[in-house]
């Protein structure tokens, strides 16, 4: 079940790669291989995560791209260019959440771990002290 968890923000955000700008998939001749861009490999264990800070300086760079075609647009385009503006302001958002959840996700394994650790220590507790007690006397 922890598995269906922590593959979830990546299949979002390769959803939310695959939008262009107006929430259409990808056409001929598009990038339809974004889940490569932002997706990485741990060499130490092998498992994949999501590069959110990549997403997110891409995402604020459409954001700013926007603002600026705003500022210049006629009244007309203005609509459009807002509509994006706010799908484009959503999409962060929600790239910033599963950023927090995946740090979340992290900061849970690294606390279980430690609770292992202490209860393997609590369970060995004399054998711990003894050697302990060795290398203090043996030096």
């Amino acid at each position: 079940m922890n598995q269906i968890y922590q593959i979830i923000p990546i299949l979002f955000t390769c959803l939310l790669l695959n939008l262009s700008a107006q929430g259409q998939p990808p056409q001929n001749g598009q990038d339809s291989r974004p889940f490569q861009r932002v997706v990485g490999v741990d060499e130490s264990s092998g498992n994949t995560f999501v590069n959110y800070e990549k997403l997110s300086k891409e995402k604020e760079a459409e954001v700013s791209k926007l603002v600026s075609m705003y500022e210049q647009a006629s009244s007309e385009q203005k609509t459009q260019i807002r509509r994006d503006l706010m799908t484009a302001l959503e999409d962060l958002f929600e790239i910033n959440v599963s950023k927090k959840e995946a740090e979340l996700r992290a900061l849970e394994a690294e606390l279980e771990d430690v609770r292992r650790g202490l209860e393997f220590r609590k369970m060995n507790k004399t054998k711990i002290v003894e050697n302990r007690l060795r290398e203090l006397l043996d030096n």
